[in-house]
């Protein structure tokens, strides 16, 4: 396994909890209130 594969495995488990954050959803379903997408922007 080459070492990025290694650490695309390691990863795995942190890149679905993201998946999970209401925030990414609101994304990832454009659903986004557009509040939060400027204050996030802004940050």
């Amino acid at each position: 396994m080459s070492f990025s594969q290694t650490l695309i495995k390691a990863a795995q488990p942190f890149l679905e909890s993201i998946k999970k954050c209401d925030f990414i959803q609101g994304v990832l379903n454009n659903d986004l209130d557009s509040k939060a997408l400027v204050f996030y922007v802004s940050q």
